[in-house]
């Protein structure tokens, strides 16, 4: 399961957006004390941010009451974690361009690309 994978050299010159991030420190947390926190948000004075630039679709949380109002009606209800189920999406080989970053210490010679969804990122998801 591909998350990122580096940018091919023909590539490098497509049209593109680069992902302002910044390393997390979590003393206490096991396995990863340090992760990356990717800002879609985040834009230069100026210019829209790249979730200003995606096109947002409904808020599903705003869905909750809803679903669980169905809960009352039936007599067998069924729930699941998907705290991970976000890297299971993948994002279009023609969107990743869009998702570009460069890992912390690579100095600008190796840039990466997200494959999968980026928490965070409005609606770039195409389910395959």
């Amino acid at each position: 399961m591909n998350i990122i994978e580096r940018v091919p050299e023909i590539e490098l010159n497509n049209k593109c957006h680069y992902l302002p991030h910044r390393s997390v420190i979590k003393l206490n947390s096991q396995p990863t004390k340090v992760r990356p926190l990717f800002d879609a948000s985040d834009s230069q004075r100026g210019k829209l941010s790249l979730n200003e630039c995606l096109h947002k679709r409904i808020n599903l949380l705003e869905m909750i009451p809803n679903v669980l109002d169905c809960f009352k009606m039936f007599p067998i209800g069924t729930s699941a974690d998907i705290e991970n189920a976000f890297l299971t999406l993948s994002v279009a080989s023609k969107d990743r361009d869009f998702l570009r970053f460069f890992p912390s210490g690579s100095e600008g010679q190796e840039i990466y690309m997200h494959c999968r969804v980026v928490f965070g990122v409005n609606s770039i998801v195409h389910i395959y």
